[in-house]
């Protein structure tokens, strides 16, 4: 059980939505583009969880392509991305009535992505009601992408809280990371794009297989 705790920070792909495919689909429309064979879920799930332009170079890397391709490439995925991103993405089983739960103790909750701010903007307002989140921040230019620990602790300030009040949940290596750089106690999602290994070996405060579990171990 996790005492005293008035905020939840949640990561957005792997955590509360199920992204993948589409983020897949947008990617492989730019690797046709570019004559080149597309990739599978399993392996895009991979490159995901550092940003746009750090999907794009895993991808190419993985196949030793040239860095000619990568401009091309992301503005392809950028635009493709856009028409797709709410074609098959879908919240995890369960996520809808968590945060209906949490809310009702008043707790703050907030979501911080590496997604572009643009794009976890539209599909927070798709997906989710309206003023669920206090705080929904994405990628911006002028802010180190997460793990580095700058957007989360501007967003404790911007609410009020202090370490000791916040918990940390994603499902990747990045936000078992990113907990540990902002001094929070993180929970690791299993239903996410890594492995539980992945999140043992990353230092996971807590590891849940279903939201209900966020509920329990939040007091």
């Amino acid at each position: 059980m996790i005492n005293k705790i008035k905020c939840v920070i949640f990561d957005l792909d792997g955590t509360l939505l199920n992204t993948i495919e589409d983020i897949t689909d947008a990617l492989n429309i730019a690797y046709k583009k570019n004559g080149l064979e597309p990739y599978s879920v399993k392996e895009v799930m991979y490159f995901v969880g550092s940003g746009v332009d750090l999907l794009i170079e895993r991808s190419l890397n993985a196949r030793s392509l040239s860095r000619e391709y990568f401009n091309n490439v992301k503005s392809i995925y950028l635009t493709e991305y856009k028409k797709l991103q709410k074609n098959k993405t879908k919240p995890y089983e369960g996520i809808f009535e968590m945060l209906s739960l949490l809310k009702q103790r008043g707790l703050k909750m907030a979501v911080i992505s590496n997604k572009p701010q643009i794009d976890t903007e539209e599909v927070i307002a798709y997906y989710f009601p309206k003023d669920i989140f206090t705080l929904v921040i994405g990628a911006k230019k002028e802010v180190p992408l997460k793990p580095n620990p700058e957007v989360v602790l501007a967003a404790m300030k911007e609410l009020e809280v202090v370490a000791k009040e916040t918990i940390y949940i994603g499902d990747s290596d990045i936000d078992m990371q990113t907990a540990i750089n902002a001094n929070l106690t993180s929970i690791g999602c299993a239903w996410g794009f890594r492995t539980i290994e992945d999140l043992k070996k990353n230092k996971a405060s807590y590891i849940v297989n279903h939201p209900q579990e966020i509920v329990n171990l939040i007091n």
